[in-house]
């Protein structure tokens, strides 16, 4: 997993600048979730819309929604 994200990681800054962090990848993933939905007794689940950043995140791990 940090293999794939080893570009994100490089291109972050140093330090206390840094941006990324392996939990902090954790985390904004973390953010995405599934609800279940009900309509006219038809059941379904909603996963919310991932932000750009999540999105680059998922790209680089070859995840696809």
């Amino acid at each position: 997993m940090e293999q794939r994200l080893a570009a994100l990681f490089a291109n972050d800054g140093k330090g206390e600048e840094r941006r990324w962090t392996f939990r902090g990848v954790i985390d904004c993933l973390a953010q995405i979730t599934r609800n279940r939905v009900a309509v006219n007794g038809v059941e379904f689940d909603q996963n919310t819309t991932p932000t750009p950043e999540q999105e680059q995140i998922l790209e680089l791990l070859q995840v696809t929604m």
